[in-house]
């Protein structure tokens, strides 16, 4: 019963799918921290990028694989929506505060 919902929920989403944590997404989001540090202080945050677990992680296959992220911080989330290509290539889009990955969408 849980997969069929999270399978309802992900073709609602834009064909974004719930994925399991790997090392690659990780690596992404370090190296994503001072590019989502600058956007958030430039939105008027205070652009400090939180320290937590990340706690979900969604995909969307392009050409390439769009995330979107899902970071504790304290009792608040912060989402990273980012793409990255085939060969290696990595897009920030856009992050901010949320309380689901749908805000992203």
């Amino acid at each position: 019963m849980y997969a069929f919902l999270l399978y309802l929920l992900s073709i609602v989403h834009g064909g974004f799918r719930f994925e399991p944590l790997e090392e690659n997404v990780l690596v992404d989001v370090v190296n994503l921290k001072p590019k989502v540090e600058t956007f958030l202080t430039s939105q008027g945050y205070n652009g400090i990028f939180p320290e937590g677990p990340i706690e979900e992680v969604w995909g969307q296959l392009v050409n390439g694989k769009n995330y979107i992220v899902k970071i504790k911080d304290g009792y608040n989330y912060l989402c990273i929506r980012y793409f990255k290509s085939f060969d290696g290539y990595m897009d920030f889009e856009t992050a901010k505060p949320c309380t689901s990955m749908k805000d992203l969408i």
